[in-house]
């Protein structure tokens, strides 16, 4: 069998004339394209693979399901292998024309031809692992899953793990690098963040005793110059897990790889794609490989566009019309809330009078009315894919050049900060709630937050 990465978390199992091609993400949309790539780079496109009997999405997330890679792949795929239970993964292949579908069982070995075995494991609603065993063979895909003990306990025992391929890097968190913090500060809650990630790895390498670890799963990179130190903020590389693992169980086995590499399980021997080790000997390495590749590849532009705010301010009075016959959050409803949009030449301020239903544009107004409880920044481009539905506040977020900053003192988690900006943000735009309503009725009913929005009415006058 050979075992080829393909890029961030998709892995192709190829034997005997049969493929496995897991959670495509190739091709970045116009959106996406204006401040990622995937790196290390390689060139991709619908003759890659060749034909591609089964193929296989862990989870919902545009990186392991992405529309427009499915849309370019599409004439070549066979069979679709999904985690069940899963109506909206489902129905995002189906519009595709993709119906050849089999629907996985938690835990359920599924026969496939040629003797190959899939079994799909999972512990929440959302994400899911994949075990493939093939020519004698176990292969596990771990993608970002977080699979709890117990589940990890139940693979353990009925698979024997020869190739572990598991997530190296939480750096794909939305918390903390959106909450406004020093940089000094955001580098701390990261950094407790992939400690704290890593050493759950650790225990699932404890638990599984596979015979390799082979760290993967992120590839998603900053390219805009003055982002590029984001890909680096309190992360490990594939290289540093590899040298942080091996300190600390040096009977472990650990290869690292990159896109175009292919493990040939026969001889286990990786045949390179390149003979540059582009994630580099240490992080610092792997940021200035990151911006040699920025300053010579012609596909890259360097510099964000925001856009221009004369031509988007009839776009932002035409939303707020339409907004404002709607409630909005409960913590924004009779709030007063400050919208900067950020273009190329200079930024606006607008102010939403959730309570008057009114948008305010003149700043003197706008200083008779108080503190508002939360101001957002963002650049034009950004509003525009926003209300446009194009992209959804949780995927536009990833941009990181929305920034937020709430009008009263906050003692609250990261991540129950970083629920609260998003939160907002979709309450903003006015798309449908896409938290799970028990995490918005926990976030909600947190008396610090409705403390907060009490403080503001009062000192509005509400």
């Amino acid at each position: 069998m050979q075992i080829e990465y393909v890029t961030h978390a998709s892995l192709s199992l190829r034997s005997r004339g049969i493929t496995i091609l897991t959670d495509p993400f190739y091709f970045f949309d116009e959106i996406a394209g204006a401040f990622l790539r995937h790196f290390p780079p390689r060139h991709i496109n619908a003759d890659t693979f060749g034909r591609l009997d089964y193929v296989y999405s862990s989870h919902i997330h545009l990186d392991h399901s992405h529309p427009e890679t499915l849309e370019v792949l599409k004439n070549k795929i066979g069979t679709v292998l999904l985690p069940g239970k899963r109506p909206s993964l489902e129905r995002r292949y189906r519009e595709l024309g993709l119906n050849d579908i089999i629907l996985l069982e938690n835990g359920k070995p599924q026969a496939l031809r040629n003797g190959i075995e899939v079994t799909s494991y999972w512990s929440d609603a959302v994400d899911s692992a994949l075990v493939v065993r093939m020519d004698g063979i176990t292969v596990l895909h771990q993608n970002d899953c977080v699979l709890d003990t117990d589940t990890l306990k139940e693979v353990a025992k009925r698979y024997a793990i020869d190739y572990a391929f598991v997530w190296y890097t939480s750096s794909q968190s939305l918390s903390p690098l959106l909450l406004p913090r020093s940089e000094a500060e955001l580098d701390r809650l990261a950094q407790t963040r992939e400690d704290a990630n890593f050493l759950r790895q650790v225990e699932c390498i404890d638990i599984l005793k596979p015979k390799v670890v082979i760290p993967y799963s992120m590839t998603m990179t900053y390219v805009n110059a003055d982002q590029i130190w984001l890909n680096g903020i309190g992360r490990l590389t594939p290289v540093t897990f590899k040298e942080r693992l091996g300190a600390l169980r040096p009977e472990q086995r650990c290869t690292v790889v990159q896109p175009g590499d292919i493990i040939d399980t026969e001889s286990d021997a990786v045949q390179r794609y390149r003979d540059t080790n582009l994630w580099g000997s240490d992080l610092r390495s792997y940021l200035d490989n990151i911006a040699e590749y920025v300053r010579n590849d012609p596909s890259v532009d360097p510099k964000f566009v925001c856009g221009d705010l004369e031509a988007v301010d009839a776009q932002v009075h035409a939303h707020f019309r339409k907004r404002f016959e709607t409630p909005f959050a409960q913590h924004l409803e009779g709030q007063f809330v400050a919208l900067t949009l950020r273009g190329d030449a200079g930024e606006r301020s607008y102010w939403i009078d959730t309570q008057g239903k009114k948008l305010i544009t003149d700043p003197y107004e706008a200083s008779h009315r108080g503190n508002p409880i939360l101001k957002v920044t963002m650049p034009v481009i950004a509003f525009l894919w926003l209300i446009s539905k194009k992209w959804d506040p949780f995927h536009i977020l990833f941009c990181r050049r929305i920034e937020f900053d709430f009008g009263y003192p906050l003692s609250m988690a990261p991540n129950d900060e970083t629920l609260l900006y998003i939160y907002s943000l979709v309450s903003i735009v006015d798309y449908n709630l896409q938290l799970e309503p028990s995490e918005v009725t926990r976030l909600l009913a947190a008396s610090r937050i409705q403390n907060v929005a009490s403080r503001a009415m009062a000192a509005s006058g509400g």
